[in-house]
């Protein structure tokens, strides 16, 4: 855990020292907002755009550490802390990559590259997906539906499923952004993600029935 704390540190200070580079070529506003084909559709304060996204990483690992001590179930997280590990470091590179994007859609007044963008975010979907079957019960990360949380067996079932979808989606989300033209592959990249996301969760009520009914 405290190496993946570590990683948000560094990242965090990465993108700071990034926006102290771009800073005085930066326009005020900037744009903060994307459509999905890349296009500024919404602008903010200069300070926003270039702070914002490192702040963030940087508060990251206290407001992690604060929810895992309020868990109910500290000793299921205590044996989480690898998985743990790999998503709180792979949601900090994926926001750098963010906030790098964003510098230079600013600065160069180009769309936001969603061919960068997409790759990103079904990278760290692979992540989650690689994680979610290392997962304890707990109330703080993972699938966390009414039935999951009410079964240990539910729990990791459920699991189980959702490590292969999320790997599935974003796999599939990875190669739309990548090889279709870009609006085209934003979205079908994102019903992956959501597909993704979704089955595991629905598939905990069904398996929550069947062990009621058994």
């Amino acid at each position: 855990m405290k190496r993946a704390l570590l990683i948000c540190l560094v990242m965090a200070l990465v993108g700071l020292g990034f926006s102290a580079w771009a800073w005085p070529q930066l326009p005020d506003p900037m744009p903060i907002h994307w459509g999905a084909g890349g296009e500024a559709n919404g602008w903010g304060p200069r300070w926003v755009g270039a702070l914002l996204t490192p702040a963030l990483t940087f508060l990251l690992p206290a407001f992690i550490l604060l929810v895992i001590r309020l868990d109910p179930r500290k000793e299921h997280i205590e044996r989480s802390r690898g998985a743990l590990a790999w998503i709180i470091g792979g949601l900090a590179c994926f926001m750098l990559v963010v906030h790098l994007i964003t510098l230079r859609a600013a600065l160069t007044g180009a769309n936001l590259s969603i061919r960068v963008m997409m790759p990103a975010m079904a990278a760290l979907f692979v992540v989650l997906g690689l994680a979610m079957p290392k997962m304890k019960s707990n109330f703080f990360a993972g699938i966390r539906t009414p039935w999951t949380l009410s079964s240990e067996k539910v729990w990791h079932k459920t699991h189980r499923l959702g490590g292969m979808t999320m790997v599935a989606g974003g796999l599939v989300a990875g190669l739309a952004g990548l090889a279709l033209p870009t609006e085209t592959g934003f979205w079908i990249a994102m019903g992956a993600i959501l597909l993704g996301s979704m089955v595991p969760v629905i598939y905990s009520y069904f398996a929550w029935r069947t062990e009621q009914a058994a």
